[in-house]
């Protein structure tokens, strides 16, 4: 519906609000065709704030993460994203959504020096950051340090407020 409203009326406001409604709907959505749609319009959503906005990182780092979401299994749409954060933080090194972000695909594609490197330049930038220990936890796992995986784990947990996640930490420090 907002989407719609901004189609009829293409303000930065409406765009701003069907971006935002479409990134909640896709993150509740377990249907995946729909999902698959909804991304899609939350890219085209982003785009056109972004047009409004050349200049906001925090639009920027939202459209890059809206580009990788809906690439799926598309390298050439990863990629899209993954440059667009990396022009994000050619311009400010210290933006930690777009390192988070960073990080986060480094550990996808497999780069673990790189997400451990990114990822703990996060943890120094905002040491009370969760979502960077949480990730930096499964970098080490990755590369079978799990000494330096169960320290972010425990740091991650003292920083969680939400109880299920904090179970999950429970059973992942379980594990190991």
């Amino acid at each position: 519906y907002q989407r719609k409203i901004a189609e009829y009326d293409s303000t930065q406001v409406n765009w701003q609000k069907a971006a935002e409604q479409l990134d909640l709907a896709t993150t509740i959505s377990s249907d995946s065709t729909l999902r698959s749609m909804l991304l899609s319009q939350t890219v085209t959503a982003y785009e056109h704030l972004s047009a409004f906005q050349p200049n906001n990182t925090d639009v920027q780092v939202k459209l890059a993460g809206a580009y990788i979401d809906a690439a799926g299994n598309n390298p050439a749409g990863v990629m899209k994203g993954v440059l667009l954060l990396r022009e994000i933080v050619q311009k400010d090194t210290t933006n930690i959504p777009a390192n988070l972000l960073l990080g986060k695909m480094a550990i996808i594609s497999g780069q673990t020096d790189k997400a451990i490197n990114r990822l703990e330049y996060v943890t120094k930038l905002d040491s009370n950051n969760p979502e960077a220990y949480y990730y930096l936890a499964n970098a080490y796992l990755s590369q079978g340090n799990k000494e330096k995986a169960i320290e972010s784990l425990k740091k991650c947990k003292s920083l969680v407020k939400n109880a299920t996640f904090a179970r999950e930490i429970d059973n992942m420090l379980k594990s190991l």
